[in-house]
């Protein structure tokens, strides 16, 4: 496997584990503060850095 597809996989799986940390976290009712970092930290992580690696990766990548 090429080093930029593990990286995704591991940045999808922390941001899985925020996802689910922050839920925890809300049925434990934490701060809303925190409880909010970890979504927004979660969606960057599952979405915006794999979507950002896949798109460098497109680009550098002739077809």
């Amino acid at each position: 496997m090429d080093t930029w597809v593990i990286f995704t996989i591991v940045c999808v799986a922390i941001g899985f584990l925020m996802f689910g940390t922050a839920f925890w976290g809300f049925m434990q009712k934490w701060k809303t503060a925190i409880i909010w970092v970890l979504c927004l930290a979660a969606f960057l992580f599952a979405t915006v850095i794999p979507v950002i690696i896949a798109l460098a990766h497109a680009s550098s990548t002739a077809m």
